[in-house]
């Protein structure tokens, strides 16, 4: 165990301000982009530093005990800062997640907690308590939300994930920085929104600039709201991010910080009473003298900070792995990759303090690796590294065979699934590089020089063929129902609008303009839609169509394709009608066009949140040469 760590338990002294500012420094080297929060040297322009204006607006989670309002108190002396406030502005916004807060309210929870007697109530209660406070921070446009979690609830993770039976990175605990966790599938909050907060931003720039208010448009914050609504909106990003700045500070030095400004807080009795909740009864257990002192709370901090120092090497490796690797086509249409994986992991990427073990390092950075590729294009929201350690000894034998006890069964295999993905390899020899080519010539002699692999979703099951009444219906989850507003024909101009972003299949985000009297599903394309198309559209279209297809998504890879159709449901019958395949750009525009020259159904489409190392945005739009989308067809 440290000294430093044994003395930081100990210390009953408050958090100062200055010490507050360095741990939001600390997190903020995290995040690329971003300035450090500290006063500049004389003579450095760092006075012209600045926040993206987004990052100057700050939530604060509130639930009225210490830890939060130590952290509010904190917040506000950061904020009354003569230089922080000079140079950041901050703008803090406190949320309260209020469980009684109306009349009655008490009667409706007793009645909600009968019904919650067989479930985990904790993990119930905490998934709607993070959705509550991502819905608050989309509303107010903030797409940061600090935490008051300390070193002690630190301690109490990591000691439950030891009890579970997790090992290795699990201990690692909570991070400081992370995406806002149980809001999948909710649009601007989880890794999505980024370009409609822009446009609004823009929108608002505009609408005060006719009103004659005084608006620099040349600070950082407008300058990058302006590049981001200018760059067409393929890709989803951001969303909102939560930030646990207290991470280093026991609960008493909290508690310290409250007695010394003279801020009061509310004691939660419930948290007390040992047998409520698993966490209640391993914070009973950490305040006792019963548990040995290999599991003393500075002894699973250590061992905490060891396993994140630990997982933070084996992430940098396989990102510096990313980049090595030769990405050939990104089709967003399809959501499919093309990539020339490297022919092994060179000692390179192993970190120093693993050098003496590189059988412990090598397989788990190809895991990473592997996974890395496969957030790409698979469906789910996350995938367990152990269920990709046949998928890295395939993809990278040399590396993984030989370090660890893996089977070398289905080592020759040319296509198989893993985490929702199908994996292909395609023979293509790698080609000499050219006098004249850029610094990959140096790196393409550690690519594999025989084959690439192709990612692709993998296809649906075949008894999805047996289910489409389910999918027709709206029961599958492969499916989204959009339902009109209109009640009749005369509705339609009126009441007709933009729909709420619906995340399909964990891929594709889209919403629907919905101008007609019936309701419009998105659900994938099978081969009765085909047939259908083929005897319906007119030749032209029908080859336009056909040609877009063997491109984008050839052979089996269409059927994991999106469709929009309408839905009309009769006592009798059952009828889907097709309008468009809204990935493949004008190609898959089928409807027509009524007598005001307006499609009756229109629909806009954006991929998820990719992460392709350190290639930017706009460096991915960009590069024709490997990526290629419904802006391009």
């Amino acid at each position: 165990m440290t000294p430093g760590l044994d003395a930081r338990l100990g210390n009953r002294r408050g958090v100062s301000v200055e010490s507050f500012r360095d741990a939001l420094n600390i997190l903020c080297r995290q995040v690329k982009g971003h300035a450090p929060l500290s006063r500049p040297r004389f003579g450095t322009q760092s006075s012209m530093w600045s926040w993206p204006g987004s990052l100057r607006s700050v939530a604060l989670a509130i639930s009225g005990g210490v830890d939060s309002m130590a952290l509010a108190k904190l917040c506000a002396l950061l904020r009354e800062d003569p230089f922080v406030r000079q140079t950041y502005r901050f703008r803090f916004k406190a949320f309260i997640v209020d469980h009684r807060a109306r009349e009655g309210s008490r009667e409706e929870a007793s009645m909600v907690q009968k019904s919650l007697i067989d479930m985990d109530f904790e993990k119930q209660a905490r998934r709607l308590r993070y959705q509550a406070l991502g819905i608050a921070c989309r509303a107010e446009h903030i797409p940061r939300l600090l935490l008051a979690h300390h070193a002690d609830d630190q301690a109490e993770t990591v000691l439950m994930r030891l009890a579970s039976g997790q090992k290795g990175v699990g201990l690692k605990g909570m991070r400081g920085f992370a995406p806002i966790p149980h809001c999948h599938g909710m649009h601007g909050i989880a890794e999505s929104g980024c370009y409609d907060r822009a446009v609004a931003q823009v929108e608002e720039i505009s609408r005060r600039s006719k009103e004659n208010f005084k608006i620099n448009l040349m600070s950082h914050n407008h300058r990058t709201s302006y590049q981001i609504a200018a760059i067409p909106p393929v890709f989803e990003a951001n969303g909102v991010f939560i930030w646990r700045p207290l991470l280093k500070y026991c609960k008493q030095n909290l508690i310290d910080t409250c007695k010394a400004h003279g801020v009061a807080w509310v004691e939660d009795e419930t948290n007390k009473e040992v047998w409520r909740t698993r966490r209640n009864t391993v914070r009973s257990l950490l305040n006792s003298s019963r548990l040995p002192s290999a599991l003393s709370k500075g002894s699973i901090l250590y061992l905490s900070a060891r396993m994140n120092s630990k997982q933070l090497s084996h992430t940098k490796a396989a990102s510096d792995l990313l980049r090595q690797c030769h990405l050939m086509l990104f089709d967003v249409r399809s959501g499919s990759i093309v990539i020339r994986l490297p022919r092994q992991i060179g000692d390179k990427f192993i970190s120093h303090a693993y050098h003496n073990k590189p059988s412990a390092s090598k397989p788990l950075i190809a895991s990473l690796l592997v996974r890395r590729l496969a957030e790409i294009v698979t469906p789910y929201e996350s995938i367990p590294l152990g269920s990709l350690r046949f998928a890295a000894s395939i993809l990278l034998p040399e590396s993984v065979l030989q370090e660890a006890d893996v089977s070398n069964e289905g080592l020759h295999d040319k296509k198989f699934t893993a985490a929702g993905v199908q994996f292909e390899r395609l023979d293509l020899t790698l080609e000499a590089p050219s006098p004249d080519a850029e610094a990959r010539q140096q790196d393409s002699r550690d690519l594999n020089p025989d084959h690439v692999w192709s990612l692709t979703r993998q296809p649906f099951t075949a008894l999805r063929a047996t289910n489409m009444a389910q999918e027709a219906n709206g029961t599958s989850a492969h499916t989204c129902i959009f339902k009109t507003e209109c009640s009749s024909s005369a509705d339609i101009s009126e009441s007709s609008v933009w729909s709420p972003w619906q995340l399909w299949d964990g891929r594709y985000w889209l919403r629907i303009f919905n101008r007609s009297k019936d309701s419009v599903q998105v659900r994938p394309f099978c081969e009765a839609d085909l047939q259908a198309l083929r005897a319906a559209l007119p030749k032209a279209q029908l080859k336009l169509l056909e040609d877009v297809l063997a491109a984008a998504a050839p052979g089996k890879v269409r059927w994991t394709l999106p469709v929009i159709s309408h839905f009309v449901k009769t006592q009798d019958d059952e009828t889907s009608n097709i309008l468009g395949l809204p990935t493949l750009g004008k190609a898959g525009v089928l409807n027509a066009k009524d007598e005001n020259d307006e499609r009756a159904v229109e629909w806009q489409v954006r991929y998820k949140a990719v992460h392709l190392g350190t290639k930017s945005y706009e460096g991915i739009l960009k590069n024709k040469n490997f990526v290629t989308s419904w802006e391009d067809s």
